[in-house]
């Protein structure tokens, strides 16, 4: 909850257990004499890691819910690095009442909300109208191939049954539940939520798989068989492989631009906390990656799919997809000439894997990638989460030697011949 209540106390820390953010709210009445000694801050510089002797004092300017008689605030820079930094303090009677590090990106979460360029705002628009758009034809299209029977309608059946699920899934790892009836709304709300996904999901499919499969049948061909459960098939794993591929391939190319744009100023990359917390948000966090893998390679594979009815050529299609979403990411870009390169590669990746290979691959590559992104990894095991952060790499390291295995039927890797 909000820290608004007298007693209550907020207090963030990084990946290290380093202070970043510390607010107390005092009492709403309090008699207690005035302080009568100045605040020791070095106790709150000392738990942010922060030697406060290479600090240099400021006028205060950022403000705390928290009531207080004394303000301090200190510029310098961020430890082990050149970037700026700013601590701003105050104190009720003597003793902290808030603590805040404030770096380049941090913005004011209680005044006006981020003003977007001109660029942001029309990359913005392009996206919602380009949904809608998408979604408007869909639903046209589903309903007409479901009228003229039309459609894999058993696969579209799974589809959403599997996307239903998932979404009932996510409720039960991220849900806290207690004996009240707010318990019983937030079910209600769950239950609308993945109808309405699970029915997108079936709209798409619908609308969608017999263009595939009389345009471009080889992408929804592993597809079609994972739906009809065949989890074996060696083309299914060959696909399932090359998305681990493409995935890693996506990571690369991210953390490459990361580096160059932290060089910069940018805010430096940060991880999803959830697999931070237990077992079950780590699941929750893993099935969130999934659904939102299948969710975005159907929303990519029916812009691919228009454009290719468009221009009447594959690969003008996927140049155009390329470019589109390259326009639509890099708008309002305060680093273009690093954004623009690392977008034309990712989407040009993406292309690249609904083209040669369908549906299958690029729904891995976005789960590969999204899981990798997000996990906090390490290999210094005297951290406490460091357990838990290795299970997502060996988890994809299970998923490609599997892949592996199974691609390749059962045949040995190297003939006879060519060993003698």
């Amino acid at each position: 909850p909000p820290t608004t209540q007298s007693g209550m106390i907020n207090v963030n820390i990084d990946l290290s257990g380093r202070l970043l953010y510390f607010e107390a709210i005092p009492p709403e009445v309090d008699d207690t004499p005035p302080a009568t000694r100045a605040v020791d801050w070095g106790v709150l510089f000392s738990a942010a890691g922060l030697d406060q002797s290479k600090f240099q004092s400021a006028t205060p300017t950022w403000n705390s819910l928290a009531s207080s008689d004394t303000r301090a605030a200190w510029t310098g820079e961020w430890p082990d690095s050149h970037r700026s930094l700013r601590v701003e303090a105050a104190a009720w009677k003597g003793k902290p009442v808030f603590f805040s590090l404030i770096g380049p990106w941090t913005r004011p979460g209680r005044m006006r909300p981020y003003q977007y360029t001109r660029g942001e705002k029309a990359a913005n628009g392009v996206a919602v109208a380009m949904f809608l758009l998408l979604l408007t034809g869909a639903v046209f299209l589903a309903q007409r191939n479901y009228k003229q029977g039309k459609g894999d309608r058993q696969g579209a059946f799974r589809i959403a049954a599997v996307t239903l699920v998932l979404q009932i899934l996510l409720w039960l790892c991220f849900g806290h539940f207690v004996p009240a009836l707010s318990t019983v709304t937030l079910m209600v709300l769950m239950i609308s939520t993945g109808l309405f996904v699970s029915g997108l999901s079936w709209t798409l499919y619908m609308a969608l798989e017999p263009y595939a499969r009389r345009h471009w049948p080889h992408a929804i061909i592993s597809w079609t068989r994972l739906l009809s459960g065949r989890v074996r098939d060696p083309l299914v794993a060959r696909d399932i492989l090359f998305g681990v591929a493409l995935g890693m391939s996506w990571c690369l190319v991210l953390v490459i631009r990361l580096a160059f744009t932290e060089r910069t100023g940018s805010m430096p990359g940060l991880f999803s906390t959830d697999f931070l917390f237990g077992g079950r948000l780590v699941v929750g966090a893993v099935l969130t990656r999934l659904s939102e893998g299948i969710q975005g390679t159907l929303l990519f594979f029916t812009m691919l799919l228009v454009l290719r009815a468009l221009l009447r050529n594959k690969w003008l299609a996927a140049a155009a997809f390329v470019a589109i979403w390259t326009a639509m990411k890099t708008l309002g870009s305060h680093h273009p000439g690093v954004d623009v390169p690392a977008e034309i590669v990712i989407y040009s990746i993406a292309a690249f894997g609904l083209v040669r290979f369908g549906l299958v691959t690029l729904a891995v590559a976005v789960f590969v990638t999204d899981l990798l992104l997000n996990v906090p990894l390490t290999f210094d095991f005297s951290r406490w989460y460091a357990l838990t952060s290795l299970t997502v790499p060996l988890l994809i390291a299970v998923l490609a030697v599997w892949a592996f295995y199974t691609a390749t039927a059962g045949q040995k890797l190297f003939q006879g011949e060519m060993l003698e």
